[in-house]
């Protein structure tokens, strides 16, 4: 599997997730910040094959994401309010997966999956 197809499978069980009406709006949120980091990887090894990974891993640490996405020249770079929307969906991410004390509703789990879609559509994944 590819990294733009584990992005597109990461939001459609994202999106799964919240049709269900289970109520598991950490994993809505979860998957869908997953969904993200796996488009910007794709983004990242599309523009630039050769990048080097910490770890001499096969993609980056999500420390790692966005300093990469901003190293890409001016005409590759996403735009900042793509840089922006990973960001907050990290941020979303750390409360519904590390944080239990901190509520993570539907209508987070929904703006997350907009958000998602709309990084996704801009990395073009």
């Amino acid at each position: 599997m590819s990294w733009d197809q584990l992005a597109r499978d990461s939001l459609e069980s994202a999106k799964d997730l919240q049709r269900s009406g289970s109520h598991a709006y950490r994993s809505v949120v979860s998957r869908a910040y997953y969904a993200v980091y796996c488009a910007a990887t794709y983004y990242i090894l599309r523009h630039r094959p050769k990048t080097a990974f910490a770890n001499n891993w096969n993609n980056p640490t999500h420390e790692q994401l966005k300093v990469l996405l901003k190293a890409l020249d001016a005409k590759t770079r996403p735009s900042s309010e793509t840089l922006s929307r990973i960001v907050l969906l990290r941020e979303l991410r750390v409360n519904a997966d590390y944080r239990p004390s901190v509520a993570v509703s539907a209508s987070i789990a929904t703006n997350a999956l907009i958000e998602a879609s709309n990084v996704l559509k801009d990395l073009g994944v």
